[in-house]
């Protein structure tokens, strides 16, 4: 992301949060300095894809820090990628 990006971490995490709720099978949720996303897949498949999450991510210039998943379903958290980067967790 570039550094002349104009918007606030805290406006792109809104908006991040906002565009990903809209995906199928996808839940996001915004806490003070993160934003939760659970991805839920067809038990049929026994597999997840986050690459619309992940796609969705990198166009608001937000990271995965933490995270688990399973054969279903995945959760991660999200934060700006200059507030992880620069060890500034507080967003």
């Amino acid at each position: 992301m570039p550094k002349s990006n104009p918007r606030s971490p805290t406006d792109r995490m809104e908006s991040f949060a906002g565009e990903t709720d809209t995906l199928e099978g996808v839940t996001a949720t915004r806490h003070d300095r993160e934003v939760a996303v659970t991805v839920v897949g067809p038990e049929s498949d026994l597999s997840v894809d986050l690459r619309p999450v992940l796609e969705t991510a990198t166009r608001y210039g937000m990271v995965t820090f933490d995270g688990n998943a399973g054969a279903t379903e995945a959760t991660l958290h999200f934060k700006p990628a200059e507030t992880v980067f620069d060890g500034d967790y507080d967003v």
